[in-house]
């Protein structure tokens, strides 16, 4: 039984007609899923370790416009991260309701903790026909054709795609030769400074809930702040509780970041 990553997969006849296993739950998994669907896979199973937010692409407001929806409760309104957490979970799990797919609606799971499933709308008719079948769990053991899940399922799959997203290599500086992405990014405070090398900055790891280009922008006009001296560095305990309490805690939304690198003392 083959298994590869979803970069492989170049056309139609790269996928099973029968069974296929996909491991992953953000864009590139809702990619194959898709892909599988057209090609006319008999049974596709989606697995993902956790639950994840849920956003449909056919949601009421545009995608791309959840960026500017935001900016207005955060910065505009000011509201509290926990009020713009339920008001984005409310529309989505209605959402689910409405669309009858149980599967993605949020459980115990908000948009300033997790990445979001991206819902491909055109899936729908799979999921209600039973050929699309997400899942929580992960592979505890594989033998042979067997696949076993932690959830207790046990499958057949004749092919499983790993489409778990890309792996950062970054051995071209030599004290990150061994790190990996998700350890750098809660090392960095304001979520692109490296503490403990001055001058080294990640322009784009911020982006995880808006544009790359406008996370980019935003950060590129703080280390500017850095680089000219406008900026005064907090007290080492300042910058300690911001990666504790905040990168390590939730994910970076547009607003809120803009609202976190103020309250750092940054003019954005």
């Amino acid at each position: 039984m083959p298994i590869v990553h979803n970069i492989s997969v170049r056309s139609a006849t790269d996928l099973p007609k029968d069974e296929i296993l996909i491991v992953g739950a953000g864009p590139s998994a809702m990619d194959i899923c898709l892909e599988a669907d057209k090609a006319g896979t008999k049974r596709i199973y989606l697995i993902s370790r956790k639950a994840h937010f849920g956003i449909p692409d056919n949601w009421p407001i545009p995608l791309g416009s959840e960026t500017k929806l935001l900016r207005f409760l955060f910065l505009t309104l000011m509201l509290p991260l926990w009020l713009v957490d339920l008001l984005l979970t409310i529309p989505t799990t209605m959402w689910a309701w409405w669309y009858d797919v149980p599967a993605w609606k949020p459980v115990d799971v908000y948009a300033s903790q997790d990445y979001p499933f991206l819902m491909r709308a055109a899936l729908l008719p799979a999921i209600r026909q039973g050929r699309l079948v997400p899942m929580i769990a992960e592979i505890e053991s594989i033998d042979g054709d067997e696949v076993k899940l932690t959830s207790g399922t046990v499958l057949h799959p004749q092919k499983i795609v790993c489409a778990t997203g890309w792996s950062y290599d970054y051995k071209f500086i030599p004290f990150y030769r061994n790190i990996e992405f998700d350890d750098l990014q809660l090392k960095l405070f304001a979520r692109f400074m490296d503490i403990d090398h001055d001058g080294l900055f990640f322009v784009s790891i911020p982006a995880s809930f808006f544009c790359v280009t406008s996370a980019a922008d935003i950060a590129s006009r703080a280390i500017l702040q850095v680089l000219t001296g406008d900026w005064k560095r907090p007290s080492d305990n300042v910058i300690h509780d911001y990666i504790n309490n905040v990168v390590r805690k939730r994910l970076a939304l547009a607003g809120l970041y803009e609202r976190e690198l103020r309250d750092l003392g940054f003019v954005i």
